[in-house]
Parts: structure tokens; sequence; C-alpha cells
């Protein structure tokens, strides 16, 4: 069968957001702060559903089963967090392609000196998250499945009040094990 992208999906210019939408139970009550009318409005509302994807992906259980020494488990922790990290990363990327007024007049060369449109600045940077990052994301889901033959996700539910607290203590984790990881 084919992912089909639904309404939600559709307008905000992202994938399987849908349940991620606020309120959520897993989530803090809002991630963007400040007012919210019309095309920023629908902008902030799909980074808050981002946001408790990422939020939701990135709070999971420590390392695998049975497959080794510490380092391994601190990588599939690294990489079980890093997935929706990326994720997350692509969906912004995405979104503020549609949202964000992005779009580049192609002038071409611009003299040195010369005002260049934001779009211009912008654009590659957006086509160079969602390239690297979904290239990162097959990778590292093929470790966690291939080479440490362990579920790519491992979730472990959490209510809002302490959602905040753990996805921060789970994140400076990750970025350890990360750490690690490259050394």
């Amino acid at each position: 069968t084919y992912d089909v992208v639904g309404d939600y999906d559709k307008t905000c210019g992202t994938f399987n957001l849908e349940a991620f939408q606020l309120p959520n139970a897993q989530c803090p009550e809002k991630f963007v702060c400040g007012a919210r009318m019309g095309q920023q409005g629908v902008f902030a509302d799909c980074v808050d559903a981002m946001n408790c994807f990422m939020l939701d992906g990135m709070t999971t259980s420590y390392g695998g089963d049975n497959v080794g020494s510490t380092f391994v488990h601190d990588a599939i922790l690294f990489m079980r967090q890093m997935i929706p990290h990326h994720q997350n990363a692509v969906n912004m990327a995405k979104a503020a392609q549609k949202y964000g007024g992005v779009t580049c007049g192609g002038s071409g060369i611009v003299e040195e000196g010369a005002s260049v449109e934001i779009g211009c600045l912008l654009d590659p940077i957006l086509r160079g998250i969602i390239n690297s990052q979904n290239k990162q994301i097959q990778t590292m889901k093929a470790v966690l499945t291939d080479v440490f033959r362990v579920d790519e996700y491992a979730d472990c539910d959490v209510t809002s009040t302490s959602a905040a607290s753990t996805a921060f203590g789970s994140t400076l984790a990750a970025l350890a094990a990360g750490a690690a990881f490259l050394a």
C-alpha cells in the first residue's frame, strides 16, 4: 500500500503530522508563542504539530535488547532520537518553503555588495536540509534494523506535565551519546 498524505499535512506541506495536532496529551499546550493570525497562524500551528511529533518520537527507550555494549545502546538511543529530530527539520524546511515566501527570482549572479532576496539565501539552506537529513534518516534506519537488528522505534509515553523535562533530558542524553558515537 502507498502512504496517503492527509488534509492536515497537505495544509502544512508535511507528512504524518495529523495525529500530533495540539492539544495532544504527550505535548505542552503550545510550542510557538505569540499571536496566530492568517498565514502566520497556520504556519505556527503546523510547527506546533511538528514539535509534538518530534517530542513524541524522541521520548524513547534506551538501547536495544541483548545487543551488546553500553556503546551500542548509546548509539541506538542516539539514532532513535536523531531520526525524529531530522524528520522535524525536514518537515520544517518543507513548511517554510510552502509558507515562508521562500522564492528566488532567479536573478543569477549578483554583484558583490548588492542586496540579495531573502528567498535566494534561504532556498539552498532549506533544500540542503531536506536532502542531507533525509539521507541521514535512511542511513540511521538501516543501521538500526540491518546492523543492530532492533526496532526503529521504542516509544515510551509520558504525560504532558513531564513531557518538556523528559524531552530536554532525552535530548541531552542523545547529544552526549552522539558525541561518544562520533568520537
